[in-house]
């Protein structure tokens, strides 16, 4: 589909000089699009996907932002722990993404300092898939820092459907979790459910 829409829009704008795509399956596509029709044009993704990467490392596409997800499910962990031990912790955590592109392609990496004590708890993540990439590897960071941290995680993985998710919020806060930390399929959907697991005491991260 982003093949198709780049071709579309290149006959239009004939003129283009840059894409930034919102992932990078699109991106690709934009690729393709472009190399059929001739141009040079500057390409720029989002996820920094394999493909992406060896994209890059051929110098058929331009740059890609690396999300982090391992970083991202180890930050929720050690805020959910933070939680737990009695700490507060600030309303929005944003983790740094990193531009990749030919110059760092081979290198880039990120690394962050974990927590050093907690309480006694558990942590409930409620993931919206294991289906995609990003968020087994964001389900990896998440138990490897609650490894480290000796907290308890369970992860309930929704498969892309709310219904469950709704279903795993209510499972996980009937185990007595004491943190949520939440990849929503839908956040308006799921709403009622936080808001019922906060009632309940539990605390709430989303990611």
């Amino acid at each position: 589909e982003g093949m198709s829409v780049m071709e579309n829009m290149l006959q239009a704008n004939p003129d283009i000089q840059g894409v930034f795509a919102a992932n990078d399956e699109m991106a690709l596509g934009a690729v393709e699009a472009i190399a059929g029709a001739g141009k040079d044009i500057v390409v720029v993704g989002f996820d920094a996907t394999d493909d992406a990467i060896a994209a890059i490392r051929e110098g058929r596409m331009d740059g890609t932002i690396a999300q982090q997800p391992a970083l991202i499910g180890k930050t929720a962990v050690e805020n959910a722990a933070k939680l737990i031990s009695g700490q507060t912790i600030p309303t929005a955590i944003p983790v740094e993404v990193t531009l990749v592109n030919i110059t760092n392609v081979e290198t880039y990496a990120a690394t962050a300092e974990p927590v050093k004590t907690v309480g006694n708890g558990s942590i409930g993540l409620a993931v919206s898939t294991q289906n995609n990439p990003f968020f087994v590897t964001l389900v990896e960071g998440a138990q490897d820092a609650a490894d480290k941290l000796g907290v308890s995680l369970t992860v309930a993985d929704a498969g892309d459907d709310v219904t469950k998710q709704v279903s795993n919020i209510e499972d996980l806060v009937a185990t007595g979790i004491s943190v949520l930390i939440i990849n929503p399929v839908d956040s308006d959907a799921v709403t009622g459910a936080v808001e019922t697991a906060m009632a309940q005491g539990v605390r709430v991260i989303a990611v």
